[in-house]
């Protein structure tokens, strides 16, 4: 090979996957504040969309006894920025609202400090009430109310608001802040992403009330591809920027069987309007044979999690009725279409939450929950001389929870993602029922 080859050829440099930068780690206290950089050892920080704050743990080993003589009252405030090499920055602001002292576990004469933290901005609204009316839509209603967390906290923790459809008058009696916007994600609904399962979350960059059905369809084109190998790989193989995104380990929680699924009502659902003014019932009903292709799916074209012949013979039947007043405070209920909401509502989250996956990479600064991941496995089995993906395993999955994990200068991730549909790729399509929204 000449020397113009080899200027040609494309260069591997060495990285390390599991690489972090404490960009910092302070505690601020009183007295003013101590940084913690060269005493922290560990720390883990979650972000779900399934709940409404972030919460940090971190161990701290003093031996100097700095932390005895600042005697920890409970209103510290710990603020913690870090970064895996390449990635963007995630800066966080935690009330400390645990602390736990333990000798040094190494037999040193230092002391162990453990602290909880959750989201400062979540600790000061603890102490507020939300006592007055709002008329409008949910989308202006929550971001109002988020206007009343003093303005110093907001500086911290923006947040985003997914559009919603229709107009409501709603009277909200002494609640905190999250509480309130908290109690709206029921009450939230959208005519372009229909299943209108709203949750309102922390994520690395901010607080979201977002409609789930909607960060799938926008995110799922941008999705981030990570590998998993079941034979696994040499450890020097991976200190490369594509080892990054191999899968460590992985697991897949046992599946909804049919008896839950025929009694949790998750394919055919009903909801019973009771007029009181027309003096009548109406009556919505939701069958997955014709509504599936109603919402958007992680992957595309999407297949049911069932085959066709199981949909029909037992989950076609709406064993589930829910009722509710019409009219109970005037026309709330003109706009917002609560019949079909909560049905569709019940099949999306149901189906998110019958197949689920559960991994741990390298640590990802970039990620947050609420992100899109493509897995890409392939067939374990040898029959093939050329391996495919899995079928009903690989694809497209919304990361529900984050877990960013640090210690002793390693940095990892844990994931908790959910999927509400199949990828199309099973050699008879037609036992199956296709969406290609």
């Amino acid at each position: 090979m000449s020397e113009e080859d080899n200027l040609n050829q494309p260069v591997t440099i060495p990285y390390d996957p599991g690489n972090i930068t404490i960009d910092s780690c302070d505690l601020v206290h009183a007295n003013g504040k101590l940084s913690l950089l060269g005493a922290m050892n560990e720390f883990r920080i979650s972000f779900s969309t399934h709940e409404m704050s972030s919460l940090c743990g971190i161990n701290v080993l003093d031996t100097t006894d700095t932390l005895a003589d600042l005697d920890p009252d409970g209103t510290e405030v710990l603020t913690i920025g870090w970064h895996s090499e390449g990635d963007r920055e995630i800066k966080q602001t935690y009330s400390i609202f645990k602390t736990d002292i333990q000798l040094d576990p190494n037999m040193g004469n230092g002391k162990l400090y453990s602290f909880t933290g959750i989201s400062h901005t979540h600790m000061q609204q603890l102490t507020m009430d939300v006592n007055r009316s709002f008329s409008g839509t949910i989308k202006d209603f929550v971001k109002n109310i988020f206007r009343e967390i003093p303005q110093k906290i907001q500086t911290y923790a923006p947040i985003d608001v997914h559009e919603t459809t229709g107009i409501s008058t709603l009277i909200i009696p002494g609640e905190t802040p999250f509480e309130a916007i908290e109690r709206l994600t029921n009450r939230a609904f959208s005519s372009t992403y229909s299943s209108s399962v709203y949750q309102f979350y922390q994520n690395s960059k901010g607080y979201c009330f977002h409609n789930i059905e909607q960060l799938i369809a926008e995110g799922r084109k941008d999705a981030t591809t990570y590998v998993y190998t079941p034979n696994g790989a040499v450890a020097d193989d991976l200190k490369t920027i594509a080892g990054k995104f191999m899968i460590v380990d992985i697991e897949f929680p046992m599946a909804k069987d049919i008896i839950h699924k025929i009694m949790n009502g998750a394919y055919a659902s009903s909801v019973k309007e009771i007029d009181i003014i027309g003096q009548k019932i109406d009556t919505t009903e939701l069958n997955v044979k014709e509504n599936f292709n109603d919402f958007y799916h992680l992957d595309q074209p999407a297949m049911t999690l069932d085959k066709i012949n199981v949909i029909n013979e037992k989950l076609n039947v709406s064993n589930t009725t829910k009722w509710v007043h019409k009219y109970f405070d005037g026309n709330r209920h003109l706009d917002f279409k609560w019949g079909p909401q909560i049905t569709k509502r019940k099949f999306y989250a149901d189906s998110l939450d019958q197949l689920q996956m559960n991994a741990v990479i390298y640590g990802n600064s970039n990620l947050d929950c609420g992100d899109i991941i493509d897995l890409s496995m392939l067939e374990r089995s040898g029959n093939t001389s050329t391996p495919e993906q899995e079928k009903k395993i690989s694809g497209k999955y919304i990361i529900d929870t984050i877990v960013h994990y640090y210690k002793n200068g390693s940095y990892a991730c844990t994931l908790q993602c959910s999927k509400e549909s199949n990828r199309a790729n099973v050699s008879n399509l037609d036992e199956y029922i296709i969406g290609d929204k």
